[in-house]
């Protein structure tokens, strides 16, 4: 196959003539700027796919939605402008559903990046594979609607690293032994898996701090509650017993006192 594309790389040359040279540095300079846009996605997919699972769930409707429209286009015999039309409103239309209906959304992007990530690592021959790829992506799609967060960290840590990996590989001239490049891709994974989870880690330890303060701010304020509704039935209690008639009676007067303590010394007078 390379000795092919060698074959008609000089017959390409050949025709170009004195233009060859620019078109072969015009091309390997465009290759270089593919590669490393691949790399940049590919990182930021590895290491922020939880965080930005909605724009990739949208990029993903868009296709899914552009194959639905054209397919619906054809059948009923549109062409030129209209087919164009009708892809564009069907692309928009599924992929801000996807983007609104998370779960459906995670659905096709796991399906999606886990076929790719099989061919990519594996190969498409024998064609039997394809459907073997189309199983195992089809099984992690449908467990990812009751495990979410876990599969999604660990599939877009896989997409981005394969992605990334392969794409350093062949950018810095490593790509004639391709274990070399499953390596990259590996280390770079596991990377981001490790980074996706202690981020989330941090964000699910932040909300329980939040949840545990709301709480302690009730249980105080619904203590301070209970005090103040204590100190007032005691205000009540006592005015209860002063008021009680019989209570009052037992309650001596100043008066009283005083009388006592004349009569008391008249007597001693005598």
């Amino acid at each position: 196959m390379e000795e092919m594309m060698n074959l008609m790389g000089s017959d390409l040359l050949g025709m170009l003539g004195e233009n060859g040279n620019v078109f072969l540095a015009w091309t390997r300079q465009m290759l270089m700027i593919a590669l490393i846009v691949t790399i940049v996605i590919g990182l930021a997919i590895c290491f922020f796919g939880l965080k930005i699972v909605r724009v990739l769930t949208a990029i993903v409707g868009l296709v899914v939605g552009a194959v639905i429209g054209g397919v619906v286009a054809l059948m009923i015999g549109l062409n030129d402008t209209a087919l164009l039309a009708v892809i564009g409103v069907s692309a928009v239309i599924v992929a801000v559903l996807f983007a609104w209906l998370r779960r459906l959304g995670i659905f096709f992007l796991i399906l999606f990046y886990v076929f790719g990530i099989c061919a990519s690592l594996v190969g498409v021959q024998p064609v039997f594979l394809l459907i073997i790829y189309f199983v195992v992506a089809l099984v992690l799609a449908v467990l990812s609607v009751f495990w979410t967060t876990p599969l999604v960290i660990i599939v877009t840590g896989l997409e981005g690293g394969v992605s990334a990996g392969l794409a350093i590989a062949s950018l810095a001239g490593l790509n004639q032994n391709v274990w070399i490049g499953y390596g990259i891709s590996i280390l770079i994974a596991l990377i981001g898996m490790w980074a996706q989870f202690m981020m989330q880690s941090r964000k699910v330890g932040k909300k329980e701090k939040v949840y545990s303060r709301k709480v302690k701010e009730e249980v105080s304020r619904e203590s301070e509650v209970e005090k103040a509704r204590m100190m007032l039935d005691d205000e009540e209690d006592e005015e209860d017993v002063f008021e009680d008639p019989e209570e009052v009676k037992k309650v001596p007067k100043e008066n009283d006192t005083e009388d006592d303590d004349i009569e008391i010394f008249n007597t001693e007078e005598l």
